[in-house]
């Protein structure tokens, strides 16, 4: 009974309301009480969710609840490996941020912006000449 109370799939966010400040918010009340988050949880969750991503070198995520209410706000700045491409990484980015957003916590509108600060160039090799 105490695993499925506190089953994260479960929780529901339909009442986002600030307790002490803009980095706490509810995420579900009930009969037994009511169970708060923190927009560091977020933070940590969405970063983890980044760096699986194939294409992303690094990740922060900074996350913006305007006074404790939805719609939540994850802002990213990403390192983008060579060869891959910025669009296809940010909408990979975008799509799994959202899913595991949704299924972790039950937040299903949360807004993401994705800022590319660097791609790293494929270094010029210079191929030796085979001298007979």
């Amino acid at each position: 009974m105490f695993g499925k109370f506190f089953e994260l799939k479960n929780l529901i966010a339909d009442t986002f309301t600030s307790r002490h400040g803009s980095s706490e918010f509810e995420l579900k009340k009930n009969d037994y009480g009511k169970i708060y988050g923190e927009t560091a949880m977020i933070e940590r969750i969405a970063e983890r969710t980044a760096v699986k991503i194939k294409g992303i070198n690094n990740a922060n995520a900074v996350v913006d609840s305007p006074k404790g209410n939805l719609p939540l706000k994850v802002r990213f700045t990403i390192g983008i490996k060579p060869d891959y491409s910025a669009n296809e990484v940010s909408a990979n980015l975008i799509s799994e941020v959202k899913k595991i957003l949704d299924e972790m916590c039950g937040i299903v509108n949360a807004t993401v912006d994705i800022r590319i600060t660097s791609v790293k160039s494929p270094e010029k090799v210079e191929r030796k000449r085979r001298v007979n």
